[in-house]
């Protein structure tokens, strides 16, 4: 037990040690509902957010666009909120907010929606791809992945979408020692893990699974703290600058 103890210990500094700069998956879509009792707090959100694009504080802009945009389903709040989310090199959720803007707001200005088109394009390709193979269908181990539960539905491959940067991966399965992977995602990249689980040994008494997660849970604390330092993408991405954003108009 007590190697075993020095092995996780020994994990958890590799897991501790980096910083991961994207985020695990979260739910795609936005709702939002439009009351006139939330339009004033709306416009607020909404100007406030503006404002912190104006001054390139991507990081303010996103939460009160976001909520601009649940309040008032303004085309024109979701619209920044991609672009920020682009600026930040959040590009999962960027692709997502962008693909939303064309798909429930079809009455977009032509520019508008020509910007929209492209920044989409654009945020496809550089969404990073883990995918894990060799995992039987009928196996459904517990995913952690940068400290988040990774559902499995039972798709195979397992894919795993993210951004550019540093990584952990956990896997459990019962009876078996975790499967525990960490490493560098490009931007766009695809990278195939074969996921090989190891039975553990007659008598050897269960691994410390929860000290596993911990790491990991740590490592992607760690990622919150330095993420803005190292996810600003070069000049080049965020210009033009004319295009960025928009006013409250039209849906």
């Amino acid at each position: 037990m007590a190697v075993r103890r020095r092995l996780v210990a020994s994990l958890l500094f590799c897991l501790c040690s980096v910083g991961l700069s994207a985020r695990a998956q979260t739910d795609a879509r936005l709702s939002c509902a439009r009351e006139p009792s939330n339009e004033a707090e709306a416009r607020a959100l909404f100007v406030a957010g503006v404002a912190a694009t104006n001054q390139e504080r991507w990081a303010d802009a996103i939460p009160s666009l976001r909520r601009a945009y649940e309040l008032s389903c303004h085309s024109s709040a979701l619209y920044n909120l991609g672009y920020s989310l682009r600026a930040l090199g959040r590009h999962r959720e960027a692709r997502d907010a962008f693909a939303q803007l064309l798909s429930d707001h079809t009455d977009l200005p032509g520019e508008l929606r020509d910007n929209a088109v492209r920044y989409l394009d654009q945020e496809r390709a550089r969404v990073a791809v883990l995918e894990l193979l060799d995992i039987e269908p009928d196996l459904r181990p517990r995913i952690i992945f940068d400290g988040r539960e990774v559902p499995d539905e039972g798709a195979r491959p397992v894919r795993i979408e993210t951004d550019a940067g540093t990584h952990a991966l956990a896997l459990r399965l019962d009876g078996h020692e975790p499967y525990l992977w960490n490493g560098e995602l490009a931007d766009g990249q695809n990278l195939p893990i074969l996921v090989r689980f190891v039975p553990l040994a007659t008598g050897g008494g269960d691994f410390e699974w929860g000290w596993i997660v911990l790491g990991v849970v740590a490592a992607a604390v760690v990622a919150g703290a330095i993420g803005l330092g190292v996810a600003l993408q070069d000049a080049a991405q965020l210009a033009p600058l004319s295009d960025r954003t928009v006013r409250i108009g039209g849906s």
